[in-house]
């Protein structure tokens, strides 16, 4: 493989060890693709949405399964509820009002309600509470979305009282009634297979990340813009991170966890449970912005973005459909630019269409999805942690993740596929190793792959970003590499406001720095991301002439940095050090980094017996 030029390194020193990152490293939690530990779960939340939606516009719908396909679970005892995905004709709304009379009339409870991309979900109780949905008319496919009967917090309640409209919230969403339930305890399935290789310890802001893909000279082009806004579909942020605080939207930010309702009070979209950190770490390598402070001076790849927590995984980790499509609409009215995905769909690693405790789900995140382009949002998603060639995916026996007893062996055909990173239109990224100065670059341990597959590579491993409160810490996975690629889109955006997601995907291919032959296209795509050539052709395609950054980041460039929005500070970085192993040579437009240096900065706590052991555990099969 060809080795990656090298460009000046912003290095600072590290001045804070996290306060819980001792703990953490004991523990050795994992969440979904590379989740991991936060100080506590946040609290309970009440539940807000709006009335029925009929005057959405009509979406052209994916193809339905005809004859109606659906099942229930026997597992079920006669006092558990479960979630229904109901799939009709999109933009039928007297279908619409239709099945939700008919949920109402079969003693079950209507959640949420999607007319534009015919997508609705209902609560049943017992095992066979949904089985009249085969007979219903304009129901294309039903089923189950999860395996795992429903936790205490998301029971609907037969004389629990309608919540008033809220004009904040999603107008696609659908009447509902409270979960005034706490939330009963649950163990972190810290073995899952989404779980992954991720490290924690003690660290400072060396961050070869940004270096490699050309940030600083980026940098001197544009730090993003305000009018451009990336939204962290999570596991939650903590706005308390100084580095990110100024960054949230926090009248545009929702939560998603209790049935896909929305709620947007805000323990609702901040931190959730025991994976929360991870939203968090996500967010500031998307737009960390030190000119506040704090988080030793980690800085994202679009500082000056606007970000929106969208909390899609609960306080288990766990990413269930009507959470995600919960996202992507919330997203589609609220002027969301890029979104991020750092998970999978759960309970399933790969969703099959033959499996009719699949298909609904399965149908419902993929319309979300299609819509979601047609309504130009940009969709970013890591490829997944299974050391896994998803071009000849290998039986799975890790799935569902929800409950105690994954199928074993589950054959995986073609048509079964990894959501959100498998859907046509989605940007999908494997994650690039750190390597010393000398080696070539190579896809990390833990990063999936496939022919066909992978759209682009990006940094993945020992990923320095922002923590709970004023903290920093290193996590890796196919999970930090996304959000290096949603950053770059948001600075393509801030230059070229109207691209069209096929448009930033065409670009991004077209600027990736290739990295060899081989199974290189299988690694990384079209090469490993390349910030500075993104955004200069994105210039180019808005008619701009490209720019030529000077050599160190910290000179004159040859023209001025994007001030697009007025708000922006002038002060969104900090300037770039000396550091410890000076540049040879002057970097090109194109160039990137020769090889990886490990920073210094990164001090691993080795104190615990086990601890690294448990942080870089990977997701399966050994």
């Amino acid at each position: 493989m060809t080795a990656l030029p090298r460009s000046p390194r912003s290095e600072r020193v590290g001045r804070r060890v996290p306060r819980w990152a001792a703990s953490a490293l004991a523990l050795g939690l994992v969440g979904s693709l590379g989740y991991a530990a936060p100080a506590a779960a946040s609290p309970a939340a009440s539940t807000s949405l709006t009335g029925f939606a009929a005057d959405q516009s009509p979406r052209p719908q994916a193809t339905p399964l005809s004859p109606a396909e659906g099942a229930s679970l026997a597992a079920l005892g006669p006092e558990d509820s479960m979630n229904y995905a109901i799939i009709f004709t999109a933009g039928d709304t007297a279908q619409a009002t239709a099945i939700r009379a008919a949920v109402t009339a079969h003693s079950g409870f209507n959640l949420t309600t999607y007319p534009d991309i015919g997508v609705t979900f209902a609560q049943f109780k017992g095992p066979t509470g949904g089985d009249w949905l085969a007979q219903q008319g304009g129901v294309s496919a039903w089923g189950p979305t999860r395996q795992q009967a429903l936790p205490e917090r998301e029971i609907v309640r037969a004389d629990a009282q309608p919540v008033a409209n809220d004009s904040s919230a999603s107008p696609n969403s659908t009447d509902s009634t409270d979960s005034t339930e706490p939330s009963a305890a649950a163990t972190t399935q810290s073995d899952r297979a989404k779980a992954g290789h991720l490290t924690r310890a003690s660290v400072g802001p060396d961050q070869w990340g940004n270096d490699i893909i050309g940030v600083a000279d980026a940098h001197q082009i544009t730090e993003g813009a305000a009018s451009v806004t990336v939204g962290i579909m999570d596991t939650g942020v903590d706005t308390t991170n100084p580095a990110l605080a100024d960054r949230i939207d926090v009248e545009r930010s929702v939560g998603c966890t209790t049935n896909g309702v929305t709620d947007q009070t805000p323990s609702a979209w901040g931190p959730q449970g025991t994976d929360g950190v991870h939203g968090t770490h996500v967010a500031g390598i998307v737009a960390a912005n030190p000119s506040e402070g704090g988080s030793d001076g980690v800085v994202g790849v679009a500082p000056e973005t606007t970000l929106v927590s969208i909390a899609t995984g609960n306080e288990d980790g766990l990413f269930y459909p009507e959470y995600v499509v919960c996202g992507f609409e919330w997203a589609m009215n609220h002027e969301v630019n890029v979104l991020n995905h750092s998970y999978y769909v759960d309970p399933w690693l790969y969703w099959c269409p033959s499996d009719p405790t699949q298909t609904a789900g399965k149908i419902a995140v993929e319309r979300a999805v299609e819509a979601s382009l047609k309504a130009n949002i940009v969709s970013i998603a890591a490829a997944g942690n299974a050391t896994e060639d998803l071009a000849a995916k290998r039986p799975d026996s890790t799935s569902p993740n929800d409950n105690q007893a994954p199928v074993p062996n589950r054959p995986i055909a073609p048509e079964c596929l990894d959501l959100p990173t498998e859907v046509p239109g989605v940007v999908s990224v494997s994650a690039l190793a750190e390597s010393d100065a000398d080696s070539d670059p190579h896809l990390a341990s833990f990063s999936n792959y496939g022919a066909g597959k992978i759209t682009v590579g990006a940094p993945g491993e020992s990923i320095i970003s922002t923590g709970f409160g004023d903290t920093t810490l290193s996590l890796s996975g196919t999970s930090m590499a996304s959000p290096f690629v949603a950053g770059v889109a948001a600075l393509m955006l801030a230059e070229a406001p109207d691209l069209t997601p096929t448009e930033v995907t065409d670009l991004l291919k077209q600027s990736a720095t290739a990295v060899g032959s081989g199974d290189a296209e299988a690694s990384f795509g079209s090469g490993i991301v390349n910030a500075v050539d993104a955004v200069n052709l994105a210039r180019e395609k808005a008619g701009k002439p490209a720019v030529t950054p000077t050599t160190p980041a910290s000179e004159t460039p040859s023209e001025t940095p994007s001030t697009a929005d007025s708000e922006r500070p002038t002060e969104a970085s900090s300037s770039p050090e000396p550091t410890a192993e000076p540049s040879a040579a002057a970097s090109a437009p194109s160039a990137f980094p020769t090889g990886i240096v490990v920073g210094g900065g990164v001090l691993v706590l080795a104190v615990i017996a086990g601890a690294v052991l448990l942080g870089r555990r990977l997701l399966r099969r050994g």
